[in-house]
């Protein structure tokens, strides 16, 4: 069994599909809603009595009436829905920028800890390094300079009209 008929393999011009045409229902200016419907029946206005075409008015009015609320409750169902969808793929989006966020600040303190292990030895070098410079410059200063920045140094002591001495309490007495 095939999908296409006789019919549509047998005619090449069946197998074109055409573009659906809409025309607008539109309403002489003299005739209401009524009145065209009486007309595509095929019914006069003068067939059908006073009372039933109130009745058909009145009807017609009410259903139009219930579109209109029907049309606004799926406006409203609509925005809701499409409301609720956004806050969920925003949420969704924070979310993620979230866990972004941690990983980054996860990789920083683990990078943070590394850069500090690796610096730490190259530190505790530049520390010896300084160190030995200036033990080595004191070493090989002239002795005899050396005892003259001592007697300077003694002398602003011993120019000072008054010393204070801080002890602390438990070696006091």
């Amino acid at each position: 069994m095939t999908l296409l008929s006789e019919d549509l393999r047998d005619n090449p011009a069946s197998r074109h599909v055409l573009p659906l045409e809409f025309e607008e229902i539109g309403y002489s200016s003299t005739a209401g809603p009524i009145e065209f419907a009486l007309e595509e029946c095929g019914t006069d206005r003068g067939e059908v009595s006073g009372d039933t075409l109130r009745e058909l008015e009145d009807r017609l009015h009410v259903q139009t009436e219930q579109h209109a609320r029907d049309l606004e409750e799926v406006r409203v169902r609509t925005r809701e829905e499409v409301r609720e969808e956004l806050e969920q793929a925003g949420q969704a989006a924070i979310l993620r920028e979230r866990e972004a966020v941690l990983r980054a600040c996860e990789g920083f303190a683990q990078e943070r800890t590394r850069y500090f292990a690796a610096v730490e030895e190259e530190v505790v070098r530049l520390s010896l390094a300084i160190a030995a410079r200036i033990l080595h410059r004191e070493i090989g200063m002239d002795p005899l300079l050396l005892k003259g920045a001592v007697r300077v140094a003694l002398e602003k002591v011993q120019g000072a009209e008054t010393a204070v001495l801080h002890v602390p309490e438990e070696q006091q007495g």
